[in-house]
């Protein structure tokens, strides 16, 4: 029996690639878990000792296919490859190059072009993400893809059973879910936000793990205790639980590939409104599922939709449909499968 392996960390298999270990396959699905001791996520000082470690765990395995998802774990493999007996299928799930320049968008950017000339296939997952790297000039079209519509894991169908937002009631809860850090726009949405959430006209909660940095925490805690109708709830494993504590997610993010808490929230029948960036225009429908916002532009627009509450019931319809069509689980990983297969093959 052939054997694919996954080398991940733990969390990235028990969230979502574990999802692509099909019990239908007569294949053996391998998670080749790493730490951080082990391999950290972006230090570079310590590459040599690293490639010898996960060249050791590849050898006890001795996996026909080796699919990988984090850039640095992309490369080392990537590089091990030149001398092993498998093949590789690395995923582009983002950027970390797409706001950096000078020297580090050099390096970073190099990583992901080196590690897409080695691989034997790469994968993204989302088609606005394929056509950024393609402008970038990192892949070209022969070589890396987009499995269905996108998305590396879909949306668990459980989330079509939670009832759509009430738009009736007098103040509306916006919800931003994820990891809370600079990046991923959390400040901004608060800053943004602020003169509406004192009115009283709008309420926004957070949920997600909270960021490391000290200084961070210190900002994003000083805002949230001095400005009125803001909540934390840390995180929220209960998915129906999650998306029942609020009306309308907003994605605030600075840099996403793919955003699967867009997809889940429209499945579970919340409007979205994401900021204007590469990675999430293949994830929602402008105009249809939800909103768009640039720079300085998300008071304005949350103050028109509120105003004209009555029209985002249709949001909703149009958000869960919008998802049903194009990320169902199921049918997300069936074609993922396809690929996988199709290059064992």
């Amino acid at each position: 029996m052939k054997k694919i392996g996954f080398v991940c960390y733990q969390f990235q298999w028990d969230h979502f690639l574990k999802l692509h270990a099909n019990s239908d396959a007569e294949v053996s699905f391998i998670p080749i878990i790493v730490t951080y001791e082990l391999i950290s996520r972006r230090n570079g000082s310590t590459l040599l000792k690293e490639l010898f470690t996960l060249n050791n765990l590849l050898k006890k395995e001795k996996c026909d296919l080796v699919v990988t998802i984090t850039p640095k774990l992309g490369l080392l493999v990537s590089i091990l490859k030149l001398f092993g007996k498998f093949k590789q299928i690395h995923w582009f799930t983002g950027q970390i190059w797409a706001n950096k320049v000078g020297l580090a968008l050099f390096i970073y950017k190099g990583i992901d072009r080196l590690t897409y000339l080695l691989s034997d296939l790469t994968l993204c997952d989302s088609k606005s993400q394929l056509e950024y790297l393609i402008n970038q000039n990192v892949v070209s079209r022969n070589k890396c893809l987009v499995p269905h519509h996108g998305s590396i894991c879909g949306f668990d169908e459980s989330l079509l059973t939670i009832e759509f937002p009430n738009f009736d009631k007098d103040v509306l809860t916006l919800g931003v879910v994820g990891r809370v850090c600079h990046e991923k726009g959390s400040l901004d949405a608060m800053i943004e936000l602020k003169d509406l959430l004192n009115a009283g006209l709008i309420k926004l909660t957070f949920i997600g793990q909270m960021d490391d940095d000290g200084d961070f925490q210190a900002r994003f805690f000083s805002h949230l205790t001095n400005t009125q109708n803001i909540t934390y709830q840390g995180e929220i494993s209960n998915k129906a639980i999650l998306f029942n504590s609020f009306d309308m997610l907003i994605q605030p993010s600075h840099r996403e590939g793919f955003s699967n808490v867009v997809l889940e929230a429209q499945a579970a029948g919340r409007p979205v409104i994401c900021r204007n960036i590469y990675g999430l225009k293949s994830t929602y429908s402008v105009g249809t599922t939800g909103f768009e916002f640039g720079q300085n532009e998300l008071n304005e627009l949350v103050e028109k939709l509120i105003v004209n509450k009555h029209g985002l019931r249709g949001y909703s319809v149009n958000a869960r449909e919008f998802a049903i069509k194009c990320f169902l689980q199921k049918d997300v990983l069936r074609e993922i499968n396809k690929v996988y297969l199709s290059l064992l093959n």
